[in-house]
């Protein structure tokens, strides 16, 4: 367990690193500037963890993060829907197998973006698609 009693933060910030690191090699522009949706994650996580843990582990500025951080707790609202935690699949039961006129799935991204997918067969490939749609390739 970790000093401050939350071992899925360790975890976060370690699923959080990786993803920086994928942004990182594979941005367009050496000097693109980081994804809104990567600074909220590591704002939420630096209320939780040390502030300097968080920006070394993700190689961010100190005082970046410290804004970001700000900005994040400002906009943080009661009514505000809990962050995504990652992929979560979902298997079809008996029933589900049998409809004729389809099934649609939705997914959203924490950016917001959207996939409507529609299918007819009984087991289509989904997880390979929603996990790239999601960057969890």
């Amino acid at each position: 367990m970790s000093r401050n009693g939350r071992p899925s933060a360790d975890h976060e910030l370690r699923a959080l690193a990786a993803r920086f690191a994928h942004w990182r090699r594979t941005r367009a522009v050496p000097h693109e500037r980081i994804p809104a949706v990567l600074w909220e994650q590591a704002a939420a996580l630096s209320t939780i963890l040390p502030l300097s843990r968080v920006a070394q582990t993700l190689r961010l500025s100190r005082g970046a993060l410290k804004a970001h951080r700000a900005t994040h707790e400002n906009a943080r609202s009661p009514e505000a829907p809990p962050a995504a935690r990652g992929f979560v699949e979902v298997t079809g039961s008996p029933a589900w197998l049998g409809l004729s006129s389809g099934v649609e799935v939705e997914v959203t991204r924490p950016d917001g973006t959207q996939m409507r997918i529609h299918y007819r067969e009984a087991t289509p490939p989904l997880a390979p698609l929603v996990r790239g749609f999601l960057g969890e390739a």
